[in-house]
């Protein structure tokens, strides 16, 4: 099986990092008072923060990395050109200028691991990054999950939001298109596909941590008691959120740690990179 890894002891998710490197280092400082060791990465390393190249190295320390669409947008030209046909579909905020924003952040990391003398070591670490990650998982009971940096049908680039962001969306690419269409229908048949493919999945990309069952709407951390108990049976998808854009108040970090059948949402003060 292609790129997979295989843990029988807890393991730490976090996703979404963008080159902040104050935030990472305050969520490896709490997964390490946890007793964590093991580390996995679901993407977005880099892009939009100002320290690409101390948060590639301590990715590249990481038990496994996956492709984020930062990534990809830093790494590849031709990716960063083609990005807003993907934004202004699923972001509402391209109004706002965000594309604009993020192609520059793109050029600048860019130009900056160009300019560094450990240049081929961090191009090399992009370009061999996956879209996918499967973790062969031996606790009480035995798990298969499937991870990607977005969603398993568009592993970098498509979106699992909560239930009214999605809404929102469908909404607005309803009425400029011109199609009329059942919103309840339409996320119902878009989440039908997302888990048609899956049993128990990890995404990031939203930077909204979160539980999706299938079936029943996105529920958030504090909704669900920050912990979910694995069920073999029953289908979901699970969101870390962010480390370094959260989209939490005052932008405080999230992650998730997978200990025995359990999953659990955290979040830590940045205080704790002190």
């Amino acid at each position: 099986m292609a790129n997979t890894l295989e843990l029988n002891e807890p393991f730490a998710i976090i996703s979404d990092i963008h080159a902040n490197y104050g935030a990472l280092t305050a969520v490896l400082r709490d997964i390490e008072k946890r007793g964590i060791e093991r580390i996995i990465n679901l993407g977005d390393t880099i892009g939009r923060g100002y320290s690409p190249k101390r948060c590639l190295n301590q990715a590249i320390e990481f038990d496994a990395n996956l492709r984020g669409n930062h990534d990809e947008g830093v790494l590849s030209q031709e990716y960063a050109e083609k990005a807003h046909i993907v934004y202004q579909f699923f972001d509402d905020e391209i109004e706002k200028g965000t594309i604009s924003k993020v192609k520059e952040s793109w050029d600048a990391t860019r130009k900056h691991l160009a300019n560094s003398s450990k240049k081929e070591k961090y191009l090399s670490f992009l370009d061999n990054l996956e879209t996918e990650l499967t973790i062969l998982y031996d606790s009480d009971n035995q798990f298969t999950f499937q991870l990607y940096h977005a969603s398993p049908n568009l592993p970098t680039q498509g979106y699992i939001f909560h239930d009214a962001k999605a809404m929102k969306i469908l909404a607005k690419h309803s009425h400029k298109t011109g199609h009329n269409i059942n919103l309840v229908e339409a996320l119902e048949d878009m989440r039908k596909k997302q888990f048609a493919r899956i049993q128990h999945c990890f995404v990031g990309h939203t930077h909204v941590p979160g539980l999706l069952l299938e079936g029943k709407m996105f529920m958030l951390p504090d909704e669900i008691g920050y912990q979910y108990e694995i069920s073999p049976q029953e289908k979901f998808i699970i969101n870390p959120g962010s480390v370094g854009d959260s989209r939490l108040e005052k932008g405080i970090p999230t992650y998730i740690t997978v200990e025995g059948n359990t999953v659990y949402f955290h979040s830590c003060s940045l205080s704790s990179r002190k």
